[in-house]
């Protein structure tokens, strides 16, 4: 499938083009050099040290003005094939930009719009190395390495035409589907934090213990930072953490991947935090600690 993209006649525009003829992506030239934006240091005389004490972004311009045709070309050999269609354009790093440069693309992919009619600027994070940093008046500054920046006539990204499919979007009080439940590293907590096994030995009655610091008893409903933070001891090299907020934090992302009220429990000597589904079954169990030496 051919889509047309229509490109404005500049001054000093290198046209995209591929590297080799299986490639995907069409290369974008640098018709400028970097321009840093940031705040650059200064000393007394005002002068330039060319150290920066914050970078926001680098950016280059292209000369590239591009809008996509709304009609397939009549060479391509597919079912529909002068039907009307919208195309957006994806802007992507190249390869080298992990071996040639200290860049990353600013906004991951960029996102050019059909309607989009102006210059496509290219714009990068610099990620400031051991090997830039200076300290100066108490403070440490950066410097950008030239060397690891695109330079002007280079290749700095590439243009990928994708197709643009509309959302029909209906309102319905519950979701289809099965609930997977979790968030943001929830899969890969579950597979960290071992659940332990629910047995019927696992008891939510009241217990009277000395292990807290303000005589609370271990089964009954609770949140994860009261029950961690009333704890006279807290076990937190068992769990791979070095604080009390670390533990508490990766007791409440486990916790996600679970619908239901959270109580403390005990077992074998062993307490913890469940978690008790709306049936009253436990159907999630992180232990903390125990009750005996």
């Amino acid at each position: 499938m051919n889509i047309k993209y229509y490109i404005k006649n500049v001054e000093g525009l290198s046209l995209p083009k591929r590297a080799n003829t299986t490639d995907a992506g069409y290369d974008v030239i640098a018709t400028t050099d970097p321009i840093i934006k940031g705040t650059e240091v200064y000393d007394a005389y005002k002068k330039s040290t060319k150290l920066w004490s914050d970078v926001s972004y680098v950016e280059y311009g292209t000369n590239l003005y591009i809008v996509p045709d709304t009609a397939l070309s009549p060479s391509s050999k597919c079912v529909g094939a002068n039907d009307v269609h919208n195309v957006h354009t994806d802007l992507r790093p190249r390869s080298s930009i992990s071996s040639k440069t200290n860049f990353v693309l600013a906004n991951s992919v960029g996102l050019i719009d059909r309607g989009y009619h102006g210059q496509v600027m290219v714009r990068f994070k610099y990620i400031f190395q051991p090997a830039d940093l200076r300290p100066r008046d108490g403070y440490v500054n950066g410097r950008v390495n030239p060397d690891k920046m695109y330079k002007k006539g280079e290749a700095i990204a590439q243009i990928l035409p994708m197709l643009t499919h509309d959302i029909d979007f209906e309102m319905v009080d519950e979701l289809p589907g099965e609930n997977r439940g979790g968030g943001f590293g929830s899969s890969d907590l579950k597979k960290i934090l071992e659940v332990a096994p629910i047995t019927k030995k696992t008891s939510l009655a009241p217990v009277e213990t000395d292990i807290f610091s303000r005589g609370a008893t271990l089964g009954r409903k609770i949140t994860i930072s009261d029950f961690l933070s009333n704890l006279m001891v807290v076990p937190i090299l068992v769990h791979g953490v070095t604080s009390l907020p670390e533990l508490i934090n990766k007791a409440e992302m486990w916790a996600r991947g679970f619908d239901g009220d959270i109580y403390s429990y005990t077992e074998n000597g062993k307490y913890g935090i469940c978690v008790v589904s709306s049936d009253g079954d436990i159907i999630g169990k992180f232990e903390v600690g125990s009750l005996f030496n």
